[in-house]
């Protein structure tokens, strides 16, 4: 299996997510479009399916809380959010407050929770960010209970020629340009590499397997290139 990631400082990284925190949710929603939000609720849904209200949710990499509003939406009462930049944390708590929500600033590679604390945690678009994917998966399993759920939401590559082209030269051209020119930073460079160096569909298939993870699914969304992986905890 290809590079999991820990070629990367994460201090580099929490610093520029910093950075980018007040114009974060404006160029989520300009790049995908208005369709990341959507990409969240499916994700949602699906981890929470045949869940009652009583379940145990936690949002890892939780960036400014939408994944974690998410799950309250769909009926989840306790929902955790973490991630390591305090400043997302803290445009979380202001959009969102204490929404049946808890925000909590940690690493996802060692996650201040006692085994089986969940009946269902999810990622969306922050495990690429990981510098040891692997080890945050293991962490996200070992969270959650036998039987429960893990998602990870992430960019992926189309699988159609053409639209792949199109997709690459977005990537390559629109995404770090636009990107710039709203956050006044590179980052949005960096955003482009990360995903084009993330596992395949197949690679992460297998990546949550070794973490302890079977009847592993993928759905794919916005013509390749979103997926959405779904696991759960060998009993």
């Amino acid at each position: 299996m290809p590079a999991d990631g820990r070629d990367r400082d994460p201090r580099a990284i929490r610093a520029m997510f910093g950075r980018i925190t007040p114009t974060y949710d404006r160029l989520n929603l300009i790049l995908s479009g208005a369709m990341d939000r959507r990409w969240r609720a499916a994700a949602a849904a699906a981890l929470l399916e045949a869940m009652g209200s009583e379940a145990r949710v936690l949002d890892v990499a939780a960036g400014t809380g939408d994944l974690a509003r998410a799950f309250i939406k769909r009926g989840a009462r306790r929902v955790v959010g973490v991630d390591f930049t305090e400043a997302m944390l803290r445009r979380a708590n202001e959009k969102y407050g204490g929404k049946g929500l808890n925000w909590i600033e940690a690493d996802g590679l060692a996650l201040p929770f006692a085994d089986a604390a969940f009946d269902a945690a999810g990622v969306a678009f922050g495990l690429r960010n990981m510098i040891d994917r692997r080890a945050a998966l293991a962490e996200m399993t070992r969270v959650v209970r036998p039987g429960g759920r893990v998602g990870v939401l992430e960019f992926s590559q189309p699988r159609g020629r053409l639209t792949r082209r199109l997709y690459d030269r977005y990537s390559s051209i629109v995404l770090p340009r636009l990107g710039r020119r709203i956050s006044g930073t590179d980052a949005y460079h960096y955003l482009r590499d990360s995903i084009r160096e993330f596992w395949t569909r197949e690679e992460l298939a297998e990546a949550m397997r070794e973490a302890g993870l079977t009847n592993i699914r993928v759905r794919s969304m916005a013509f390749g290139a979103v997926a959405l992986h779904l696991g759960e905890r060998r009993s």
